[in-house]
């Protein structure tokens, strides 16, 4: 069976790809693939500017992760983080918010899924159910396909592209 690689950034350093940027795609695919076969909606972003990964699960329902090795835009916020540079998990709340924060560790990926699934689970109860929560994440993507910046650049992975 061929593995599945989704996402080749490109980000060099000279000619040679950052070691980071490795690891961040290994991290990203694996978390995609997982979360596909567990039936969430994924879209994704490879950013240009940065070597980071943006991904959105169930169109923002379920929240959002980035992948990367630096420390992102303040005004952009995600619950959940995977930081290639990082060796542990951390928690942080605010009183809007709270992020978890992950190491690229096996161990840590896959909590971080586990931690992922939970989550959406509490939110499609939150919503009432999974009839409730598919209509509005068909809402979500309606209100948003046409938006500027994440919307509009993010694809949508199907259960084709891990085949």
């Amino acid at each position: 069976m061929e593995e599945f690689t989704l996402l080749l950034l490109k980000k060099k350093v000279g000619d040679e790809m950052k070691p980071s940027t490795k690891l961040i795609n290994d991290v990203a695919n694996r978390v995609m693939k997982k979360l596909l076969e567990a039936g969430v909606k994924i879209q994704y972003y490879k950013a240009y500017s940065s070597n980071s990964v943006y991904i959105k699960l169930d169109y923002g329902l379920a929240n959002s992760l980035r992948i990367g090795d630096h420390e992102g835009y303040e005004h952009l916020n995600y619950m959940f983080k995977v930081d290639v540079n990082h060796n542990g998990y951390r928690k942080v709340e605010s009183n809007r918010f709270t992020q978890y924060t992950y190491a690229p560790s096996k161990k840590q990926v896959t909590k971080l899924i586990k931690h992922i699934l939970a989550h959406r689970e509490k939110r499609i109860s939150q919503y009432g159910g999974i009839e409730n929560y598919q209509q509005a994440m068909s809402q979500q993507r309606i209100n948003n396909i046409h938006n500027k910046g994440f919307w509009e650049k993010a694809k949508v992975l199907t259960e084709d592209d891990i085949r």
